[in-house]
């Protein structure tokens, strides 16, 4: 077996086929060949032709969702200043925060998966869900001369998230 590391991809040529050009990644990347010259392994390659930082990507996306979703709910639970859970029972209040909490989870998640780089998911996650979550109901059940409401979850979801990025558990 032949192990070679290279700053260019490698091209085979097998006497029975034309020659293959392996697209680059970037970076040092190791090709492993047998004595015939098959290609046995790439590292620029999955078993399933994915990298393997998509399946983490989906993770945080989908943590971000259900995120979003959550605190909006929690908004909307706590929006009159005290806990009401039959708002959630109404149609229009129920469509409209899952609306809303999907939206933003999808915008969160770009900042999510950058304060997340380096750190163990399930760890950081449910605790930063819930955190934000609690926060944001907590600042609608304080009176205040200036209601935050939704942009107030919004910078504290960010600050949590920045405070984790520094701060939190890193990856095992």
């Amino acid at each position: 077996m032949l192990m070679e590391v290279s700053d260019e991809p490698r091209t085979m040529q097998p006497e029975d086929k034309p020659p293959v050009r392996l697209p680059r990644s970037g970076g040092k990347f190791q090709t492993v060949l047998d004595n015939e010259g098959k290609l046995l392994m790439d590292s620029r390659l999955s078993e399933k032709g994915t990298g393997p930082g998509m399946r983490r990507k989906l993770m945080v996306f989908l943590y971000s969702i259900l995120g979003g979703l959550l605190t909006a709910y929690a908004y909307a639970v706590t929006v009159e200043g005290r806990i009401v859970f039959g708002l959630l029972s109404s149609p229009a209040v129920f469509r409209v925060a899952t609306v809303f909490g999907l939206c933003a989870g999808a915008i969160v998640s770009p900042l999510v998966l950058f304060c997340m780089k380096g750190k163990d998911l399930f760890v950081a996650m449910p605790v930063i869900i819930g955190a934000v979550a609690v926060l944001t109901a907590g600042l609608n059940l304080v009176p205040s001369a200036i209601p935050l409401g939704l942009p107030g979850s919004f910078l504290l979801t960010g600050a949590f998230l920045l405070w984790w990025r520094r701060f939190g558990q890193p990856e095992r």
